[in-house]
Formats: structure tokens, sequence, C-alpha cells
């Protein structure tokens, strides 16, 4: 029998992964807040943010989460690892979530477990 090759997931932006955040955010009552949704047309950067800085901060009842998304071949920034490094050193929670982190369970298993 031929050895099973994984199926190739589907495109999925990071705008769309972030909808999909949301969304499970809501169901879960979990405080969210995402950078990426708002930018000022003209700006090179957005209002308030730091370079690098993750995509999300998640609240729940035991812990905040910071997550920076990406496409299934996306890369981060030297930026966004010093960020993530930070974080950790700091204490914090930090995870990288792709698509499929989400289609697999375990965006959904993470937000879980800081409600």
């Amino acid at each position: 029998m031929p050895p099973l090759r994984p199926v190739p997931h589907p495109q999925v932006t990071e705008a769309e992964l972030s909808a999909q955040i949301r969304a499970l955010c809501t169901e879960l009552h979990l405080h969210g807040f995402s950078i990426t949704t708002y930018q000022i047309p003209g700006a090179s950067r957005r209002p308030g943010s730091s370079k690098g800085f993750p995509d999300w901060v998640i609240a729940g009842r035991s812990k905040i989460l910071f997550a920076e998304l990406k496409s299934a071949t996306g890369r981060r920034s030297r930026a966004q690892i010093r960020w993530a490094q930070a974080i950790i050193a700091a204490g914090g929670d930090y995870v990288l979530w792709r698509p499929a982190d989400l289609t697999g369970g375990t965006i959904r298993q993470q937000l879980q477990a800081i409600r």
C-alpha cells in the first residue's frame, strides 16, 4: 500500500483566520483584541502599534494569550520573533497560529483552556 500523502490545505489568508478567531472568542465569551482590524489609509503603521506586536491579545479568566497569525506558508519577521521572545521571557503565553491549527482544533482547545 502506498504511503498516505498529506492533503494540501486550502489557502486561507491571515484575515480569514482572524475572522474565525474573532468568532471563536465571541462563542467562548473571551475578550479578544486584534490590532489588525483597523488601519489609517496612507499610514505606514497602525496607530499606536509597535512593529512586530502579535496580531491578537485574548483574555480569559485564567490567562492572557498573545497570538501571531500566519498563513500556511507565512514567516514571522525579526520584530515578531523578538516580541515572542520578550513575551515568553516575561512569563506570558504566546502562540503562533496557522490555518491548520484552526481546522485541527488546536486554536479552540487553547482558547478553551484560558476560559
